[in-house]
């Protein structure tokens, strides 16, 4: 229970507590949807339960709070939900996130992006979520007073442990770290 209501106060102070500029020194927050298709998911464990050639897709919703040190230089940390199908996992994970505009002197709306993080908590009792990463691309279209919406492509890496899912799965021949990769769309709107 504590943990669920740190996790939700996270939120919300990441959420309501800061009001920034885009592009400018200082603070800045917003929330992101993106929804993805994983490429491939690799793992001995996996493919008995699966098959070879599955694929997964995935929906996150998360909420970040950032800092431009510079005007082309933001570093954060946001929280989120995300979900991911066949297994049905979700995750809350926390994250730092990392922008760069390389090209702000021609044109400040292109950035480039990092995130690196892990999950706090899944609903999978067989899977240890451990590391996820996130390399993307984003352009801002719309400015609207102090609201900025933009989205981005992006590759995302997912690294976790199934236990096993069947009691005749043998660790012995069962390769029990899995990696997901995938490709997403993501919409930021930042404030």
């Amino acid at each position: 229970m504590r943990k669920n209501l740190f996790l939700l106060l996270l939120f919300l102070v990441v959420s309501v507590g800061v009001k920034g500029q885009y592009l400018q020194k200082g603070f800045w927050g917003g929330f992101e949807f993106a929804y993805g298709l994983s490429l491939s998911d690799k793992g001995d464990a996996f493919r008995q339960k699966f098959g070879k050639n599955a694929r997964m897709q995935f929906v996150d919703l998360r909420s970040i709070f950032g800092y431009y040190i510079t005007k082309t230089i933001s570093v954060g940390t946001g929280v989120g939900v995300s979900t991911y199908s066949d297994p049905r996992v979700n995750l809350i994970s926390v994250f730092l996130d990392f922008r760069y505009h390389p090209i702000s002197a021609v044109n400040e709306n292109f950035y480039i992006g990092f995130n690196i993080g892990t999950a706090l908590a899944d609903n999978q009792s067989k899977i240890d979520p451990r590391l996820f990463s996130e390399i993307f691309i984003g352009y801002k279209l719309v400015d609207i007073g102090n609201f900025t919406l933009a989205p981005s492509l992006g590759y995302s890496f997912y690294r976790y442990t199934i236990e096993s899912f069947a009691s005749d799965l043998s660790a012995a021949h069962t390769d029990l770290t899995q990696r997901r990769n995938g490709l997403f769309l993501r919409l930021s709107l930042t404030y």
